[in-house]
């Protein structure tokens, strides 16, 4: 089974377009582990996600999620290579979303629908 679920905060706004004519957004996430080292003191780690959205998802995202805002994020674990502008090739892990939900308020808002997909084919707004 491949399935990833995060919570965290998005580090930049959403980065979409459309390709092939389907709507696309490109997520960075970013998620704290806390813990107490050896020494005793308290330590936070942040580790940074991409996220890949399509369709419905990505249009949700693309209109409603900001910088630092905090979302909840289901989706698959997917590995890729491409040629960079140089030349070299990179190697990249990623999420691609199967659900978004906004976990906070948006300023001057109160609700906000989300938006996941319950099989590949059918998108829509819970």
């Amino acid at each position: 089974m491949n399935n990833v679920q995060l919570i965290g905060r998005l580090g930049s706004m959403p980065r979409g377009g459309v390709v092939n004519g389907s709507c696309f957004s490109n997520l960075s996430i970013a998620t704290n582990e806390v813990y107490i080292n050896r020494d005793g003191e308290r330590v936070t780690h942040t580790a940074w996600h991409r996220v890949v959205c399509w369709g419905r998802i990505a249009e949700f995202s693309n209109e409603y999620l900001t910088t630092g805002r905090l979302v909840l994020v289901e989706g698959r674990l997917q590995y890729r290579q491409y040629t960079d502008q140089q030349g070299i090739v990179r190697n990249v892990a990623e999420i691609v979303a199967r659900k978004v939900k906004a976990l906070d308020a948006k300023p001057a808002q109160n609700s906000l629908p989300s938006a996941h997909v319950s099989s590949p084919n059918q998108h829509f707004y819970q």
